[in-house]
């Protein structure tokens, strides 16, 4: 075992640079709690929290990486989120815990479903069917011009012209 007290471990660069340039390992919590905290030259990079979270000091840069978040099998793109459940978000995207749009990979359906937050409440916004390729919508689909409003039903491969549906 190695016990260090007081700061922690503290390595020193004495190959280049400053002769008093040095990083630190060490116990920054106090109490029953410990945190590892890894501090270079330019204050903490990353600090190990005894709740089993960590926190970074900076962005998290992955040069030509990939990410594979809650899988074990190797990642198949650049961010490849495992999800597959009605009722935990693989992904969600907004400004508080509870407002924002919500994700999910059905594991009913397979379906992509995507979900409003609205202080704490969700309802589905679009939903991509996995087996179909249809995407369907809970609200209307503007066009960006003329004036449709409702529920709009396009079938075929050319469009002739703008129709209002009311």
């Amino acid at each position: 075992d190695l016990n260090l007290l007081g700061d922690g471990l503290a390595i020193k660069n004495d190959k280049a640079g400053s002769s008093n340039n040095w990083s630190l390992i060490q116990n920054t919590d106090t109490g029953s709690a410990s945190n590892l905290s890894f501090t270079t030259g330019l204050g903490v990079a990353l600090t190990l929290n005894h709740n089993k979270s960590a926190s970074f000091g900076a962005n998290v840069n992955i040069p030509n990486g990939k990410i594979k978040v809650s899988a074990s099998t190797a990642p198949v793109a650049k961010v490849d989120i495992a999800g597959n459940s009605d009722t935990v978000p693989a992904l969600k995207i907004g400004s508080s815990d509870t407002y924002g749009h919500f994700f999910y990979d059905s594991s009913a359906t397979g379906d992509l479903v995507i979900k409003r937050g609205e202080g704490g409440s969700q309802s589905e916004s679009m939903r991509l069917d996995r087996s179909t390729g249809n995407a369907s919508f809970s609200g209307s689909v503007s066009t960006g011009s003329g004036g449709a409003s409702g529920k709009i039903a396009i079938t075929g491969a050319t469009a002739t012209g703008e129709q209002a549906h009311t």
